[in-house]
């Protein structure tokens, strides 16, 4: 389920609801992923340790990283609370857990749904959770959201007005500011819909607090993101357009992204090209990055997917190659 569309898929789930939830019921669900990853290569780590012998070696190449997620929801009545518990393991031991999600969605009224907690903000085209994208790695304009906000990944913090305006779903939220600034706030202004057949948009708007090399030096500002796809049943092409406000020395100018996906049937597809502009540092001019990405998926069964990944990153001196795979289960109905 596309998580951007936050007031349709919720005003979904409490639609339907059988009578008896809607009397009083509990209704309770757990779902959830692991996910593992084999790192074949990585030529951005050469030389970045030493082996057993000390000589000079690649630290990344040759081992496995694995997370999960579990997520617990609970509806009763035109009330839904989600709690998303995410796990991870780096280097081969157990790293760290924290909470991804945590909020509550009340059900005004057909048109309107509050939610207030910390949630996936549905900024850019990609989401934050590996089943949910089509590849091994997110691309940079994903990484861009991540490198603003506090929390993990594009996750927010605060409230969220989700309006079902009949063919568009529009959200209004007031959160604590993207770098969690003292006395700040952040306003998120999102609007997405499906225009025609095939055709998905989706536009947001979110505010933080102005770049200062002193006291805010990783801030670009108020972000502006518009992305959209176009498709048919078995194949989709896409582009995701992001802009920063801010002229911070070295950071991000502004991105854009293009990909698209086809689907064999148990086999699909996905190619993805990024590139980043930053502003200059002071007379020094700053290179693009870019990145390009072709990722395989074979579906082994309903709940899990086998994936390969080749990517190449360019900095615009250098040129750094990667080869993943990667297995993905999933646990009950994941959305």
């Amino acid at each position: 389920m596309n998580k951007k569309l936050i007031a349709v898929a919720i005003a979904g789930a409490f639609a339907g609801a059988s009578p008896a939830v809607m009397a009083g019921a509990m209704n309770v669900g757990v779902s959830g992923y692991i996910d593992g990853i084999f790192t074949l290569q990585n030529e951005a780590a050469d030389d970045s340790t030493v082996d057993a012998s000390g000589s000079t070696a690649n630290g990344a190449q040759q081992k496995f990283s694995m997370d999960g997620e579990l997520d617990f929801t609970a509806s009763q009545g035109n009330v839904m609370t989600r709690v998303d518990l995410d796990v991870n393991n780096t280097d081969g031991t157990f790293d760290s857990g924290e909470i991804e999600q945590a909020y509550a969605a009340w059900m005004a009224n057909d048109a309107l749904t509050v939610k207030l907690g910390q949630m996936n903000s549905g900024i850019g085209f990609e989401e934050e959770d590996t089943p949910n994208i089509y590849s091994v790695t997110h691309g940079q304009l994903y990484d861009i959201i991540n490198g603003q906000t506090e929390l993990r990944g594009n996750n927010v913090n605060g409230v969220v007005l989700a309006f079902n305006a009949g063919p568009a779903a529009i959200n209004v939220g007031l959160l604590d500011e993207l770098g969690r600034n003292a006395e700040a706030n952040s306003f998120l202004l999102q609007a997405s819909g499906s225009p025609m057949d095939g055709l998905n948009l989706e536009a947001s708007f979110v505010t933080q607090e102005d770049y200062d090399a002193a006291f805010n030096p990783t801030s670009v500002g108020n972000v502006f993101d518009i992305n959209g796809t176009f498709g048919m049943d078995n194949w989709f092409v896409g582009a995701d357009i992001m802009d920063g406000a801010d002229d911070g020395d070295g950071l991000m100018d502004n991105a854009y992204g293009i990909f698209g996906n086809m689907d064999f049937g148990a086999f699909s597809a996905f190619l993805r090209y990024d590139t980043v502009t930053y502003n200059d540092v002071g007379s020094t001019s700053v290179d693009d990055t870019t990145s390009t990405t072709l990722a395989g998926t074979w579906s082994a069964n309903d709940n899990l997917d086998m994936l390969v990944e080749f990517r190449s990153d360019d900095n615009g001196t250098d040129t750094f190659n990667s080869v993943l795979l990667e297995a993905v289960a999933t646990l009950g109905d994941f959305n």
